[in-house]
């Protein structure tokens, strides 16, 4: 894991009642996979993913292909391609193209907390999904919220959630700062899957990380809304 994945596992071993899951004299079947952490008395089962593979050269790539080359600089992707008549179906295709590995991470993801919660019979514990971007510029707050909110509308065969086991993604980026008066402050989103039912206030728990991963940093820490549809 490279260093921002180091840093959050420093961070998330000084939070209250935490057990990192690989420190524990437990005895593992090779048919189960494990998350990173239980939290809050074994309440909350916890597994951190990176983005580790820059994409944009494709995002790029797939941007000329549409008529937009572009000047380096940051843009709003959706309202670039509200310009062309099929926008919508190529922001579609765009979010695809980038965030494959953001799907993947979530369904592996899913299946270590399903395990996990084999592996401890804690089967009422809250699944929380920390996904960490320290590389990938091009996957901007709006294209991750888009993909992530696209995967938790998927069903499994029988109707059921397909990502039934993760209540809270958590989106944490070191590529994105917003420039403020008390000085730069990265973004981080929660991101709720509305089709879970949590046991506990994850709305919560999401400030507790949201604003211990800021002072863990020294850095400001403010919280706004975020509306996808913006711009």
């Amino acid at each position: 894991m490279g260093t921002l994945a180091t840093r959050f596992i420093e961070f998330c071993r000084t939070l209250p009642d935490a057990e990192e899951i690989d420190a524990l004299p437990i005895e593992q079947s090779p048919a189960l996979k494990r998350a990173d952490f239980l939290l809050d008395h074994r309440s909350v089962i916890c597994e951190i993913k990176t983005l580790e593979t820059d994409t944009t050269p494709k995002f790029i790539g797939f941007l000329k292909q549409q008529g937009f080359d572009l000047p380096p600089g940051q843009y709003d992707v959706r309202q670039l391609f509200r310009t062309k008549p099929n926008g919508d179906q190529l922001f579609a295709r765009a979010t695809q193209l980038v965030a494959t590995a953001l799907s993947d991470g979530l369904a592996e993801a899913n299946r270590q907390i399903r395990d996990t919660k084999s592996l401890f019979g804690i089967s009422a514990a809250d699944g929380v999904v920390v996904i960490l971007n320290g590389m990938v510029e091009v996957l901007g707050p709006q294209l991750v919220i888009e993909r992530v909110l696209q995967r938790l509308q998927k069903s499994a065969a029988d109707g059921t959630p397909y990502h039934a086991h993760i209540g809270l993604v958590l989106y944490f980026s070191e590529k994105h700062l917003r420039e403020t008066r008390s000085g730069d402050a990265a973004v981080t989103f929660p991101i709720r899957n509305r089709r879970v039912v949590p046991i506990r206030d994850l709305d919560a728990l999401a400030k507790r990380f949201v604003k211990g991963w800021a002072e863990f940093n020294g850095r400001w820490y403010d919280e706004q809304a975020w509306d996808l549809n913006a711009g």
